[in-house]
């Protein structure tokens, strides 16, 4: 994951943040918030009323922009409800039939919503700074790379080499956006 490790390498740290948690709806609120989870209820959809601190939130009052995208269905788990309470702007794949069923969307493709959402940004309002959280759906089972970005894995590939490629698929696309940002 080069891309990955150079983006950590040359990342802020916050040692006093906690961003563990798994699975989704636990990381989604540690990341947001910093804040150990429940130890037993998921906080973003057994506790939606609690008034916690969270990171968008300061920043927007602090007059940044704040963007939320999502490759996959935030409302599974009831994340979108806490993504609009704290972000300007949520993005997501919309419901696609009555079963609720969504598609994922492609790594690549979120990159992509992710540079246009930063484009209109920077026409409609330059010099203001932003925060932008990009949840991309490809390292979750069942590990199939969706776009033309990546050959399909070949019949028969083990969970470990299908998980291997969405891995390296989602560092090619995070190493389209940091050369994106470093160009802006």
């Amino acid at each position: 994951t080069p891309h990955l490790d150079s983006l950590a390498s040359a990342g802020v740290a916050f040692p006093h943040w906690i961003a563990g948690g798994e699975p989704s709806p636990r990381g989604f609120i540690t990341l947001q918030t910093g804040s150990w989870e429940h130890g037993h209820l998921f906080i973003t959809a057994n506790i939606p009323d609690l008034q916690i601190d969270a990171l968008p939130e300061r920043l927007r009052r602090a007059g940044y922009a704040t963007f939320a995208l999502w490759g996959g269905n935030p409302s599974f788990d009831n994340q979108l409800t806490w993504g609009r309470r704290w972000y300007d702007a949520v993005d997501f794949q919309t419901r696609e039939n009555s079963l609720f069923y969504l598609r994922v969307l492609p790594d690549r493709e979120v990159v992509d919503r992710a540079l246009a959402r930063i484009a209109n940004h920077d026409r409609d309002h330059a010099g203001q700074p932003f925060f932008m959280y990009v949840a991309t759906a490809g390292t979750h089972t069942p590990y199939d790379v969706d776009d033309d970005s990546t050959p399909p894995a070949p019949d028969g590939a083990s969970r470990q080499e299908r998980y291997d490629r969405t891995l390296a698929n989602l560092d090619a696309q995070a190493g389209r956006l940091v050369a994106a940002l470093r160009k802006r």
